[in-house]
């Protein structure tokens, strides 16, 4: 019966004497499966003690039946706690928990990044500052490193995943083109990112809106690579730059005899090497309405007939488009695109931000280009000082990100030996875009100068910015040239003729500048 009732002995009852003018009182201590965990005692003095102890002993009862409940509550909680800390630290992020500025737990992968990069807990309090709304994702990132950090807020916790992405490898672009390895932080940016996170979890079509140079390629390559179909093909295809005449064969195959000059034994088109894969139909406003209707047919069907043949071959691909063009303006107004193949392509759309709207990422867009120039071609690591920096965020990158990597390219090669990029290594519509747009627009406000072709000859030269000016210009222009000859005679490892054909001049014209600038 032991663990089983209450207790009670009362006053001379006692055999010990100090006890006999106390009440003493055992309960036992279960647990909710009935298991016995003690015993409480309770001493009372005797003359407190009322002859009927019924009541007393029931709150007592009921009193050590809350405590075990909320005993075997904190012990349940405890050991909850204990697996989900124990849980955390199985994530391949880093997870971070933040309440009031403060982390209040993080697992080892945190720890880590945040011991290799000191600043980073800093710069994403400081982010989380700036944000509203429970959904999270920020980037932030320096010369070294690039982070992206995603998740939410729950009753004025922010719970985040941290991940580092890594800005070079021993792979190519194309190869390791992820949505995680795309280089920008700005917002407006972000949205295209998480629209291209979502784009790769679905298996839909997806179009690609942007101007020339905003990285439509490298989405859709990002895309394919975060899809299920990633193990699969990747098939490129410029709808703009095959001939009409080839393009049905380049998509749908042809076989032997098809044509004059047909391979012997046919050949597969696109959609055939890319089954089971992703076909990128990049400038896809610029295909001939003609054979839009048979790419339809294609989409309708997902049979694919080549041409000359009968057999229908089944396919199973996924379609990612890309066009600089308003497709629906081509549509309405132009009658030069098919509505019904639009909302064929048109299931999700992203439409890319041009790089002079999120100009807060140029910085970072250097500092990536340089670090990959060095990595391709063994050539130690340059920066680049404020002063260029400065010109970059005032130009108006009407080439996009494609316009910006072929001038830090350029001005990478141009520099030589040095180990900073400056403003006299850059191209002067570049450097000096400041003082060629005020003296156009002195030019057109001029009643001086009124006619067009003054205009544009202004815009074409920076005039009119005083003697030393020029003379720092014509300096420029012949260090540029100077640098432009090293390498091309690097490329061409010192060969004068084809060095004279990529430069545009003769030999003679050649060999005399080599002299001029002392390389011979």
């Amino acid at each position: 019966m032991v663990g089983q009732c209450e207790a009670i002995v009362k006053g001379d009852d006692h055999e010990r004497e100090e006890l006999k003018k106390w009440m003493t009182i055992g309960i036992p201590i279960q647990s909710k499966k009935g298991e016995f965990l003690g015993v409480l005692g309770i001493l009372i003095q005797d003359w407190i003690a009322s002859a009927d102890n019924t009541s007393l002993i029931a709150s007592f009862r009921q009193l050590t039946k809350c405590a075990v409940e909320i005993w075997e509550n904190t012990k349940n909680r405890l050991e909850t706690e204990g697996l989900l800390e124990g849980a955390i630290h199985l994530f391949s992020e880093g997870y971070l928990a933040i309440q009031d500025g403060c982390v209040i737990t993080c697992n080892k992968r945190a720890e880590s990044l945040l011991l290799e990069d000191p600043a980073l807990l800093n710069r994403v309090i400081d982010n989380l500052k700036n944000l509203s709304g429970s959904e999270i994702l920020f980037r932030t990132s320096t010369v070294q490193n690039s982070f992206e950090i995603k998740g939410r807020v729950e009753n004025h916790i922010y719970h985040l995943l941290l991940n580092r992405i890594r800005t070079t490898e021993d792979k190519t672009r194309k190869q390791k083109a992820s949505i995680k390895n795309i280089v920008g932080t700005s917002s407006i940016f972000l949205k295209n990112i998480k629209l291209a996170e979502l784009a790769s979890q679905m298996d839909a079509n997806v179009l690609i809106l942007g101007e020339s140079g905003t990285g439509k390629e490298l989405f859709a390559r990002a895309i394919h690579r975060g899809s299920s179909r990633r193990d699969k093909p990747f098939i490129a295809i410029n709808c703009a730059a095959m001939p009409r005449e080839l393009l049905n064969s380049e998509l749908f195959g042809y076989v032997e005899g098809a044509f004059t000059g047909a391979r012997r034994g046919g050949s597969p088109g696109k959609f055939e090497l890319a089954n089971g894969g992703t076909l990128f139909l990049d400038e896809i406003g610029d295909m001939p309405i003609e054979q839009q209707a048979a790419l339809l047919r294609v989409l309708q069907e997902k049979e694919v007939v080549r041409i000359g043949g009968s057999a229908m071959i089944p396919i199973d691909v996924r379609i990612i488009s890309a066009t600089n063009k308003r497709l629906t303006q081509e549509i309405a107004y132009n009658g030069s695109f098919r509505s019904d193949l639009y909302y064929r392509l048109n299931v999700f759309t992203i439409e890319l931000t041009p790089l002079r709207n999120r100009r807060e990422d140029i910085p970072e867009l250097v500092a990536y280009f340089l670090q990959e120039l060095s990595h391709t071609t063994g050539l130690p690591e340059k920066s680049i000082d404020g002063h260029a920096i400065e010109a970059f965020m005032r130009y108006s990158w009407p080439g996009n990100v494609r316009e910006l990597r072929n001038v830090v390219e350029r001005s990478f090669y141009l520099s030589g030996y040095a180990e900073i990029i400056s403003l006299k290594h850059i191209p002067e519509y570049v450097a000096f875009r400041d003082e060629i747009d005020h003296h156009v627009e002195s030019a057109r406000s001029s009643d001086s100068i009124s006619k067009p072709q003054e205009i544009d000859r202004i815009s074409a030269t920076p005039n009119d910015l005083g003697t030393q000016d020029i003379k720092s210009i014509r300096l420029m222009k012949v260090e540029t040239e100077k640098h432009e000859i090293a390498r091309i005679l690097h490329q061409n490892n010192g060969n004068i003729s084809r060095c004279a054909k990529e430069l545009g001049m003769s030999r003679t014209t050649l060999y005399r500048k080599l002299k001029d600038y002392n390389f011979m």
